[in-house]
């Protein structure tokens, strides 16, 4: 029976948040939707699904690669969480977008299920002030996995 095995468990969603809640406050967390825009209902189903699994309330925001503002305001904290569900019908762990601001993967975490979710963790590079505040931060190393 393959319909009890992991290819089947729900998305993760549960310990993605297990991470972002152990991650410090003021690191912004991004969930990457390939398909902007909202819901019939003006919901964002992606966004929602993290901040119910979440243990404490935290600002989370849906992006998508046309929300470049977005992205470099997050850019500015130095570290950002950028969690990236599989497309349903393109099979494999999400790869990490390309975003704006100089901001590089440091980190991946991927968890299986029907859905993948990938969390990567980007950091600024060494320069900028962005950058020098992410080079100096503890909390940006131990979430690089360092």
């Amino acid at each position: 029976i393959t319909g009890l095995g992991d290819d089947a468990r729900r998305p993760p969603w549960k310990q993605v948040a297990a991470f972002v809640d152990a991650a410090p406050r003021d690191v912004p967390v991004l969930v990457f939707s390939l398909f902007p825009g909202r819901d019939p209902l003006g919901r964002e189903p992606l966004r929602r699904s993290l901040e119910i699994a979440l243990d404490e309330p935290r600002r989370v925001k849906q992006a998508s690669l046309q929300d470049r503002d977005l992205f470099l305001a997050a850019a500015r904290s130095g570290t950002v969480l950028v969690v990236v569900p599989e497309v349903i019908g393109i099979p494999g762990t999400p790869p990490p977008p390309r975003l704006p601001g100089g901001l590089r993967p440091c980190r991946r975490i991927a968890w299986a299920g029907f859905a993948q979710i990938a969390l990567y963790v980007y950091r600024a590079p060494p320069g900028g002030a962005a950058g020098r505040r992410a080079s100096t931060s503890q909390s940006a190393n131990r979430l690089c996995g360092r």
